[in-house]
């Protein structure tokens, strides 16, 4: 009489650890599914603002061109900042923010391949950069190199 409750009891005993067992590799994938969750939208918030940033941090606009430059294999020769008007639609939201621009004239120097490599770069870099206008010029003392006068813009979000 014992001996049946005893093996329905181990029995249950370890239906009741599988079940544990289950519940807790499920509650552990999902606390770890929110932890991703919120990661991805603090980086999302991160990302928004070093691609779009609350002022024009000119310094780190420098320091990305010349990473690129540096990693490209072209040199900067010279290089001036305009500011643009802002451009404002403050007329639907009265949170939307002004967006100013930066304009970037940009002398360079290299081979059409590094050119290449730098623009390449510019299209990847985590900084919106539009590339308005190009001029290039060939240099009759050296052979394969050009001078490229870039025309880019930036752009940041303005108060």
């Amino acid at each position: 009489m014992v001996q049946p409750q005893y093996s329905e009891s181990q029995l249950l005993s370890g239906e009741l650890d599988a079940k544990s067992k289950i519940y807790d590799d499920q509650s552990s994938a999902i606390t770890q599914v929110q932890n991703l969750i919120s990661q991805s939208k603090s980086l999302s918030k991160e990302n928004l603002s070093l691609a779009l940033p609350s002022k024009e941090n000119v310094a780190d606009i420098l320091g990305q061109l010349q990473t690129i430059s540096l990693v490209s294999g072209v040199s900067i020769q010279s290089l001036s900042l305009d500011y643009l008007p802002l451009i404002s639609d403050k007329s639907q939201l009265s949170f939307v923010k002004s967006l100013g621009t930066l304009r970037l004239n940009l002398t360079l120097f290299g081979s059409y391949e590094s050119f290449k490599n730098a623009i390449a770069s510019l299209e990847t870099n985590l900084r919106i950069m539009d590339a308005r206008s190009l001029k290039i010029q060939p240099v009759v003392k050296s052979p394969g190199a050009f001078i490229y006068d870039l025309t880019v813009d930036t752009y940041y979000q303005a108060d």
